[in-house]
């Protein structure tokens, strides 16, 4: 399986939409007293402003015999922005790709009396379509995010996960996160 990350474009609008749809059902299952049904999100005008800012980004996925993303209109793969992993078969031998995960990012310079001035990148939102978790997306984001890092010299790569996403939290433990604080709530 050939896994490429990419900035998002306008094609890839439903697929980013139903995979932030499958997210908002878990949160709603886990925490229906915060979250509510919301099978638009992020919406095509929120969708449009994260993609122009270059901070929305797709892993796009794809195997022999592969058929087209249903949720992507007119794939593209001539895309220059699309990182391709070491010794990756041409995207041409494939049929597809599918847009199979999304990440959003925020840039964050920190500077304050009390803390050393720092600039991260903080993960908003990386979601793997539920048909391909399991499969390496999730790895193949943290890798990008490395390389990001690295080039743009960022100080750090920040998160936050919620406290029912175990196999989330699990997955970022092994990737080398370490929790920085906790967040709590009085529920009365």
């Amino acid at each position: 399986m050939l896994i490429s990350v990419r900035k998002a474009s306008e094609g890839d609008l439903k697929a980013v939409s139903r995979i932030y749809s499958q997210v908002q059902a878990m949160h709603v299952e886990w925490r229906p007293d915060i979250y509510k049904p919301n099978d638009d999100l992020p919406g095509r005008e929120r969708f449009l402003e994260l993609a122009e800012s270059g901070l929305l980004y797709v892993a796009a996925v794809a195997e022999e015999g592969m058929p087209a993303d249903p949720g992507r209109i007119e794939p593209d793969r001539t895309d220059p922005d699309r990182t391709e992993p070491a010794g990756a078969c041409s995207p041409e031998a494939y049929a597809g790709p599918v847009t199979a995960g999304v990440l959003e990012l925020q840039l964050r310079h920190i500077e304050n009396p009390a803390q050393v001035t720092r600039d991260v990148i903080f993960v908003d939102t990386m979601a793997v379509d539920e048909a391909y978790r399991g499969r390496g997306i999730g790895r193949a984001f943290f890798e990008f995010l490395k390389r990001m890092r690295d080039e743009g010299g960022y100080d750090g790569i920040e998160l936050q996960v919620n406290a029912r996403n175990r196999a989330a939290y699990d997955m970022y433990t092994h990737c080398g996160f370490r929790e920085k604080s906790i967040n709590m709530e009085l529920v009365e």
